[in-house]
């Protein structure tokens, strides 16, 4: 009966062990007393022009949640429109342990929540940008290697042209160019 026991503990072990090892999770980011970590096994194409990805936050003092559980780090499940540099998590996952080496097998998770917010812009070089870049530039490079070099052309050229499109939007609803510019330069674009 022992030897039962014994077995079926340590396979236990062992199931748990594999599970962190599958994780590929690398810093990416810090900001002061935050590490910021990418799962790289995690990256994966989502619906229409998204993609999915896993961030880990470790905090250096522990942080509260809005019900006021205590907690170290953060594992947020995410999606990404790159071509629009977007982010929105859908899963986020609060520990009671730092996880600066990425292990989410230890520790205990003290709260699940599921995000119901809008999609966001991160500004420019903020850690949340830093890993969405991160994300979607190890996205391409291997959906580079499943496609042809024409529909990846294609899809660069594609995003290029998104990019442009809202920088363009954000100056014309800004008052910087008039309904006329924007019109002869989206005419201009549609001939390409």
């Amino acid at each position: 009966m022992k030897k039962v026991l014994i077995l079926i503990i340590l396979s236990l072990f062992s199931f748990n062990l594999s599970y962190a090892i599958e994780r590929g999770f690398l810093p990416v980011a810090k900001v002061s007393s935050e590490l910021y970590l990418l799962d790289y096994k995690s990256i994966k194409a989502g619906d229409n022009d998204k993609i999915k990805y896993i961030q880990l936050i470790s905090f250096k003092k522990e942080q509260e949640t809005s019900n006021g559980k205590k907690y170290y780090s953060i594992q947020m499940y995410m999606e990404a429109k790159c071509a629009l540099n977007m982010i929105k998590p859908y899963i986020l996952q609060y520990y009671d342990v730092k996880m600066e080496d990425g292990n989410v097998m230890k520790g205990n998770i003290v709260r699940t929540a599921d995000f119901a917010g809008d999609w966001i812009t991160p500004k420019k070089g903020t850690a949340y940008d830093v890993v969405m870049k991160e994300a979607c530039q190890t996205w391409l490079l291997e959906k580079r290697k499943t496609i042809s070099l024409e529909d990846y052309n294609s899809f660069l050229s594609t995003a290029d042209k998104i990019k442009e499109f809202t920088k363009r939007k954000k100056l014309l609803d800004s008052g910087q160019i008039t309904q006329k510019e924007f019109d002869e330069w989206l005419k201009n674009l549609k001939k390409n």
